[in-house]
């Protein structure tokens, strides 16, 4: 058994309304968990997004629920920082914080150094920093090599 939230958002990242509740399902099951008509919905298609989130202890996972095609939202740029230190054994942190906007599907790549982040094309909310692990196929990989390969992009950056 765990916690369910699901929030609804504007393109700023800003809790517009939330239902939480406690959730028991059987692994390999589905269920509905909460209907929503469309009253109870606080904004248009266009003008936010949905995030589900279970949780159990320290464990969670989210998912975002997009109403609209992602292209007809006016998102606001968000400003990403991504700060990084080294795990040992080959192994970096990438802590990215957004600031003013989400920045959807925001997606890291350590450019010109073969590995594998553990997680990548995330939903980053403003004030909530995410940490990413990446696993260098190289030993001889350092940190200062691995913070100046680091790039990202997300969903904004593609609009013209």
């Amino acid at each position: 058994c765990g916690n369910l939230k699901i929030r609804f958002l504007n393109l700023h990242g800003k809790e517009l309304k939330a239902f939480v509740a406690p959730i028991c399902i059987s692994a390999q099951t589905s269920m509905l968990a909460k209907k929503f008509e469309k009253p109870e919905i606080p904004m248009s298609p266009e003008e936010g997004f949905v995030r589900i989130e279970l949780s159990r202890g320290t464990e969670s996972i989210a998912n975002d629920a997009f109403l609209a095609q992602w292209k007809s939202f006016e998102l606001p740029c968000p400003k990403v920082s991504i700060s990084s230190n080294s795990l040992g054994d080959g192994r970096f942190a990438a802590t990215a914080l957004a600031e003013e906007a989400p920045a959807l599907f925001l997606c890291l790549n350590a450019e010109g150094i073969r590995g594998e982040f553990n997680d990548n094309c995330v939903t980053l909310l403003p004030g909530a920093p995410l940490t990413l692990t990446f696993c260098s196929k190289s030993k001889d990989t350092t940190l200062e090599n691995f913070a100046s390969s680091l790039k990202s992009w997300h969903l904004r950056m593609t609009y013209k």
